[in-house]
């Protein structure tokens, strides 16, 4: 199976851009889906950050900036649940009295 940037043809990483996938296995070997688009976006990074390092870095921190939004959004839903909890809780204790 090919696993490095240095093993792929240009015909073969034409196909990989394209979505196939099956151009990184040799005959008769077989591996999981998850495990060659894996493989697959581990090369189109690694061709990326040579062909253009700065469109590079700029998308990872495009990433990054939206993983401290998404985990801003989870942690105001965690907040807003435990307030939901805390409200629930007073609202028993009172119908219990």
């Amino acid at each position: 199976m090919i696993e490095r940037l240095n093993q792929i043809t240009l015909n073969d990483f034409i196909e990989l851009s394209c979505g196939n996938y099956a151009c990184l296995l040799s005959d008769r070997e077989f591996v999981s889906e998850s495990t060659l688009k894996e493989i697959a976006s581990k090369l189109l990074i690694e061709y990326r950050s040579i062909v253009n390092p700065s469109n590079m870095k700029a998308m990872v921190m495009d990433k990054e900036d939206m993983l401290k939004e998404r985990a801003k959004l989870l942690s105001l839903v965690y907040v807003r649940l435990l307030f939901l909890l805390a409200f629930m809780m007073m609202f028993v204790r009172y119908w219990n009295n």
